[in-house]
């Protein structure tokens, strides 16, 4: 669900919205980091011990980011 979802969001800032680039930040979570894969998005940085988890233990950030020429690219739109 998450996958068709963010999808149709990333389609609409695309086609509608004419936006350049979408990015997306995440710390240490494998799911989300999935996520941005399947999306296309490439990973663009890792910040180490950028913040704090939900347990108060330093953690990494990680960066992805699109370009709308790599969604148009693989035949997304």
């Amino acid at each position: 669900m998450a996958l068709e979802a963010s999808r149709a969001v990333i389609a609409h800032a695309f086609r509608e919205r004419k936006v350049h680039k979408i990015f997306a930040e995440t710390i240490d979570t494998v799911k989300s980091a999935r996520l941005a894969e399947k999306l296309g998005m490439r990973l663009e940085g890792i910040q180490r011990s950028q913040t704090k988890d939900n347990h108060g233990r330093w953690a990494d950030m990680y960066f992805y980011g699109l370009l709308e020429e790599d969604w148009r690219g693989r035949g997304s739109v």
